[in-house]
């Protein structure tokens, strides 16, 4: 196993996987926490689906384009871009959250999502 490490780039990579990961389910806590904090009832159990599904839509949807993209072009690429995307994705989310735009950041979870679909087969 740690023999994985000695390979130019391996350590970068799992860096990137942690963040990417971290990221995710660090707004998908903050998400589901505002939701269950401002919300009761019926509205919460329909916008806890809706986040849910926002989340899970795109790695379904995406599933044979991700795979396709990650064949097609070089998987360093593929991953530098999906990367970066996330970066401007999660400025944007943080943005929302600095100004009161809860449901900007909540539609923006999809795109966070939509990333980390792509991120994963490259």
């Amino acid at each position: 196993m740690l023999d994985l490490f000695k390979h130019r780039g391996f350590a970068p990579y799992l860096i990137v996987l942690f963040l990417n990961a971290f990221v995710d389910l660090g707004h998908k806590i903050i998400i589901q926490n505002t939701v269950f904090k401002a919300y009761d009832g019926q509205t919460q159990i329909i916008l806890t689906a809706i986040v849910n599904a926002l989340i899970l839509l795109p790695f379904v949807l995406l599933f044979v384009p991700a795979g396709f993209v990650a064949d097609k072009y070089p998987k360093q690429r593929v991953m530098q871009f999906s990367a970066w995307f996330a970066v401007g994705v999660t400025l944007l989310i943080t943005f929302a959250y600095y100004q009161g735009w809860f449901w900007f950041g909540f539609a923006m979870t999809f795109l966070l999502a939509v990333q980390s679909a792509m991120y994963g087969p490259a």
